[in-house]
């Protein structure tokens, strides 16, 4: 099964706030920064995103301390979350 067609069958079950958060945490990139626009806290957008990337069974984004980008998964959920 490729990786499409695995997040394609996965995503449908996830819940709308999952990927909202997703989507912000992409947007702005910085887990804190969302978190301060979703008025979470910073542990529970990770947390959040964590759990995301262990139901897709990928890592979403390439976390380095001056930037976050989104892997070849991750662009692929972001295109699942933008419909």
């Amino acid at each position: 099964m490729s990786l499409r067609t695995m997040l394609k069958g996965g995503l449908a079950t996830l819940p709308d706030r999952e990927l909202q958060i997703f989507l912000t945490v992409a947007r702005l990139g910085s887990f804190t920064r969302a978190a301060k626009a979703l008025a979470m806290t910073q542990p529970g957008v990770s947390f959040r995103i964590g759990q995301l990337e262990t139901h897709c069974n990928s890592r979403l984004f390439v976390r380095d301390r001056s930037c976050l980008t989104l892997t070849t998964a991750g662009l692929m959920v972001h295109e699942y979350a933008e419909r």
